[in-house]
Protein backbone atom coordinates (compact mmCIF):
# COMPACT_ATOMS: atom_id res chain seq x y z
CA UNK A 1 0.00 0.00 0.00
CA UNK A 2 1.01 3.44 -0.88
CA UNK A 3 1.91 6.14 2.05
CA UNK A 4 -0.98 8.41 1.00
CA UNK A 5 -3.19 5.35 1.39
CA UNK A 6 -1.70 4.17 4.47
CA UNK A 7 -2.11 7.90 6.04
CA UNK A 8 -5.47 7.82 5.02
CA UNK A 9 -6.64 4.48 6.64
CA UNK A 10 -4.00 5.64 9.97
CA UNK A 11 -5.99 8.76 9.91
CA UNK A 12 -9.55 6.80 9.76
CA UNK A 13 -8.74 4.42 12.35
CA UNK A 14 -7.26 7.15 14.89
CA UNK A 15 -10.33 9.43 13.95
CA UNK A 16 -12.89 6.60 14.88
CA UNK A 17 -11.32 5.48 17.84
CA UNK A 18 -10.67 8.73 19.86
CA UNK A 19 -14.63 9.37 18.82
CA UNK A 20 -15.80 6.22 20.45
CA UNK A 21 -13.65 7.23 22.62
CA UNK A 22 -15.06 11.22 23.12
CA UNK A 23 -18.90 9.57 22.79
CA UNK A 24 -18.23 6.87 25.82
CA UNK A 25 -16.64 10.16 28.21
CA UNK A 26 -19.93 11.84 27.57
CA UNK A 27 -22.52 9.31 29.06
CA UNK A 28 -19.66 8.55 31.21
CA UNK A 29 -19.93 12.19 32.85
CA UNK A 30 -23.89 11.66 32.61
CA UNK A 31 -24.11 8.61 34.74
CA UNK A 32 -21.53 9.84 37.10
CA UNK A 33 -23.38 13.12 37.58
CA UNK A 34 -26.93 11.64 37.73
CA UNK A 35 -25.98 9.06 40.51
CA UNK A 36 -24.12 11.53 42.72
CA UNK A 37 -26.82 13.95 42.00
CA UNK A 38 -29.32 11.29 43.06
CA UNK A 39 -27.24 10.47 46.41
CA UNK A 40 -26.90 14.31 46.85
CA UNK A 41 -31.00 14.88 46.76
CA UNK A 42 -31.18 11.24 48.76
CA UNK A 43 -29.01 13.15 51.69
CA UNK A 44 -30.91 16.53 51.58
CA UNK A 45 -34.16 15.05 51.66
CA UNK A 46 -33.16 13.92 55.41
CA UNK A 47 -32.51 18.04 56.16
CA UNK A 48 -36.57 18.48 54.86
CA UNK A 49 -39.34 18.58 57.49
CA UNK A 50 -41.59 17.82 54.19
CA UNK A 51 -40.46 14.68 53.96
CA UNK A 52 -40.39 11.66 57.32
CA UNK A 53 -38.54 8.87 56.16
CA UNK A 54 -38.63 5.66 58.76
CA UNK A 55 -35.50 5.26 60.21
CA UNK A 56 -36.41 3.11 63.12
CA UNK A 57 -37.26 -0.07 61.09
CA UNK A 58 -34.40 -2.34 60.19
CA UNK A 59 -36.03 -3.48 57.25
CA UNK A 60 -35.85 -0.13 55.63
CA UNK A 61 -32.73 0.57 56.93
CA UNK A 62 -31.42 -3.20 55.24
CA UNK A 63 -33.22 -2.84 52.43
CA UNK A 64 -31.38 1.63 51.98
CA UNK A 65 -28.11 -0.41 52.49
CA UNK A 66 -28.88 -2.89 50.11
CA UNK A 67 -30.15 -0.69 47.36
CA UNK A 68 -27.44 1.71 47.81
CA UNK A 69 -24.93 -0.77 47.86
CA UNK A 70 -25.73 -2.79 44.58
CA UNK A 71 -26.26 0.87 42.66
CA UNK A 72 -22.86 1.52 43.38
CA UNK A 73 -21.42 -1.75 42.65
CA UNK A 74 -23.25 -1.97 38.82
CA UNK A 75 -22.10 1.56 38.74
CA UNK A 76 -18.63 0.54 39.53
CA UNK A 77 -18.53 -2.54 37.01
CA UNK A 78 -20.09 -0.23 34.36
CA UNK A 79 -17.60 2.54 35.26
CA UNK A 80 -14.64 0.14 35.39
CA UNK A 81 -15.49 -1.43 31.70
CA UNK A 82 -16.31 1.86 30.48
CA UNK A 83 -12.85 2.99 31.15
CA UNK A 84 -11.17 -0.57 29.52
CA UNK A 85 -12.84 0.25 26.63
CA UNK A 86 -11.96 3.80 26.47
CA UNK A 87 -7.89 2.32 27.16
CA UNK A 88 -8.24 0.23 24.63
CA UNK A 89 -9.75 2.92 21.89
CA UNK A 90 -7.31 5.25 23.49
CA UNK A 91 -3.71 3.15 22.56
CA UNK A 92 -5.07 1.83 19.16
CA UNK A 93 -5.51 5.54 17.92
CA UNK A 94 -2.08 6.35 19.54
CA UNK A 95 -0.38 3.47 17.83
CA UNK A 96 -1.65 4.77 14.77
CA UNK A 97 -0.99 8.20 15.58
CA UNK A 98 2.58 6.42 16.35
CA UNK A 99 2.69 5.09 12.51
CA UNK A 100 1.47 8.18 11.03
CA UNK A 101 4.22 10.20 12.48
CA UNK A 102 6.70 7.46 11.28
CA UNK A 103 5.35 7.10 7.57
CA UNK A 104 5.87 11.04 7.72
CA UNK A 105 9.48 10.70 8.99
CA UNK A 106 10.23 7.77 6.22
CA UNK A 107 8.44 9.58 3.31
CA UNK A 108 11.14 13.01 4.39
CA UNK A 109 14.04 11.02 4.17
CA UNK A 110 13.00 9.31 0.85
CA UNK A 111 11.91 12.61 -0.26
CA UNK A 112 14.13 15.80 -0.16
CA UNK A 113 10.78 17.92 -1.22
CA UNK A 114 8.74 16.50 1.66
CA UNK A 115 8.89 18.33 4.57
CA UNK A 116 10.67 16.85 7.65
CA UNK A 117 8.85 16.46 11.28
CA UNK A 118 9.45 19.93 12.36
CA UNK A 119 7.23 21.55 15.07
CA UNK A 120 5.04 22.59 11.98
CA UNK A 121 3.84 19.68 11.65
CA UNK A 122 3.52 18.34 15.25
CA UNK A 123 1.27 21.06 15.33
CA UNK A 124 -0.89 19.94 12.70
CA UNK A 125 -0.74 16.34 14.44
CA UNK A 126 -2.18 17.99 17.46
CA UNK A 127 -4.84 19.93 15.91
CA UNK A 128 -5.57 16.83 14.37
CA UNK A 129 -5.49 13.99 16.81
CA UNK A 130 -5.97 16.46 20.13
CA UNK A 131 -2.92 18.28 22.09
CA UNK A 132 -2.57 15.07 24.39
CA UNK A 133 -1.23 12.42 21.52
CA UNK A 134 2.32 14.10 21.51
CA UNK A 135 2.29 14.06 25.67
CA UNK A 136 3.11 11.36 27.19
CA UNK A 137 1.57 12.11 30.57
CA UNK A 138 -1.77 11.73 28.86
CA UNK A 139 -1.19 7.27 29.08
CA UNK A 140 -1.71 7.57 32.75
CA UNK A 141 -4.69 9.42 32.98
CA UNK A 142 -6.91 6.74 32.93
CA UNK A 143 -6.42 4.73 35.83
CA UNK A 144 -6.17 7.63 38.07
CA UNK A 145 -9.64 8.91 36.76
CA UNK A 146 -11.23 5.41 37.03
CA UNK A 147 -10.45 5.04 40.54
CA UNK A 148 -10.96 8.82 41.60
CA UNK A 149 -14.94 7.94 39.95
CA UNK A 150 -15.39 4.64 41.45
CA UNK A 151 -14.32 5.89 45.08
CA UNK A 152 -16.62 8.70 44.61
CA UNK A 153 -19.60 6.77 44.10
CA UNK A 154 -18.85 4.57 47.02
CA UNK A 155 -18.22 7.92 48.91
CA UNK A 156 -21.41 9.20 48.17
CA UNK A 157 -23.09 6.11 48.24
CA UNK A 158 -21.92 5.40 52.02
CA UNK A 159 -22.21 8.68 52.89
CA UNK A 160 -26.56 9.13 51.45
CA UNK A 161 -26.75 5.75 53.11
CA UNK A 162 -25.81 6.64 56.00
CA UNK A 163 -27.76 9.83 56.46
CA UNK A 164 -30.78 8.10 55.50
CA UNK A 165 -30.07 5.52 58.31
CA UNK A 166 -29.55 8.19 61.44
Amino acid sequence: MNPPDQLKGLQYLSQTHRNEFNERRKCEYKVLLSLLTFFVLCAVSTLSDKIKIPNDSSLFIGLIWIIFSLTAIIVSKYLIDLHSANNINKKIAEISEDKIADILEISSKKNEDFLPLSDKIKKHLQILFWEDVLNPKSKRRGLWACRTQVLMVWLFAISAAFLLTV
